[in-house]
């Protein structure tokens, strides 16, 4: 469909969490500015999409997604109290009401790549929303409260950028014995030099100039990232799971909706991109896990189903 009519399909409907009466905390960008309004038409269908999607593969619930839809007004309700205490909504311009929307919007974007967006999809749509803000001149750059701090994937280490319910959120999609083992992951490699890696198409390692390593790879059975460490020479059987035979290999390019799809995938050169670099952390996601590294870069693999049901990862250095 040619983006114009899908942007006007997005104003008429009504299916959308995003037709609230009265326009309250869905602001009209002023007419004068059509790029911005296209903007943010764009960013409420693609979240609306989103949800869609979710529901369609059976990751939601039509209670759980009228739930998030419910979480979502609360969620501009906070934003619209914090950003502007003490004033009414019918006191805010369109450009603060388009903040506060915003602000919303970031947060239901990470909520819903925690129940199982792809994160790809999730980043472009946290992308369009801080695109918009610049456009707008509302947007503040994140400030890091703790580098060091576990978080997952689709989280920003932010000062005021996720609220309680949406960390939360995202701790909850996320077996709690397995966020445990990931938390104590991090420890054990924050600050490791990376001096060479290895890599096949279900998984990766890395080794460091202490001697020690850390491999990285698919568990088909589980649909999840699983790792172990070591020190010296690595055991065939953990060397045999960068190969595993078991997990679908997503080199070539893809027959999945997925961005990035298009295009090859080699991990090997994408662990390359370590070397030299130190270790800031782990990070997860119900389908991601990454690490870590400065200038706000990770090594980052994602888990997901081809069209014909198989399991497989694709990892990718990238800015998180």
């Amino acid at each position: 469909m040619d983006p114009s009519l899908q942007l006007e399909l997005a104003r008429k409907t009504q299916d959308t969490g995003f037709g609230l009466r009265g326009g309250a905390y869905n602001p009209d960008v002023a007419d004068d500015d059509s790029n911005a309004r296209k903007q943010w038409e764009a960013i409420n269908l693609e979240l609306t999409r989103e949800v869609k999607r979710l529901v369609d593969r059976h990751l939601l619930s039509e209670s759980e997604k009228d739930k998030i839809w419910s979480d979502f007004r609360s969620a501009e309700e906070r934003a619209f109290a914090q950003l502007y205490p003490g004033r009414t909504y019918s006191q805010l311009s369109t450009l603060e009401r388009l903040r506060a929307g915003l602000r919303a919007r970031m947060w239901l974007a990470t909520v819903i790549e925690a129940t199982g967006t792809e994160h790809e999809r999730s980043v472009a749509i946290r992308q369009a929303i801080v695109d918009l803000e610049t456009n707008v001149g509302v947007y503040e750059k994140p400030t890091v409260v703790d580098s060091r701090a576990p978080t997952t994937h689709a989280s920003r280490p932010t000062e005021g950028g996720l609220s309680d319910e949406a960390t939360q959120a995202m701790i909850d999609a996320i077996d709690p014995e397995y966020y445990a083992k990931v938390n104590d992951l991090g420890e054990q490699l924050r600050g490791k030099l990376v001096l060479d890696s290895a890599a096949g198409h279900s998984g990766y390692l890395l080794k460091f100039v202490d001697g020690d390593w850390v491999a990285v790879w698919l568990d088909p059975l589980s649909a999840r990232m699983d790792f172990r460490v070591g020190k010296g020479v690595p055991p065939s059987t953990v060397t045999a799971m960068m190969s595993n035979p078991a997990a679908a290999d997503a080199s070539r390019p893809l027959d999945v909706d997925r961005i990035y799809a298009t295009q090859p995938n080699d991990i090997a050169s994408e662990a390359a991109h370590t070397h030299q670099k130190q270790i800031e952390g782990v990070a997860i996601g119900k389908q991601a896990f990454s690490l870590c590294f400065p200038d706000g870069m990770e090594l980052e693999g994602t888990v997901f189903t081809n069209a014909a049901g198989h399991t497989m990862i694709r990892v990718f250095w990238e800015q998180w």
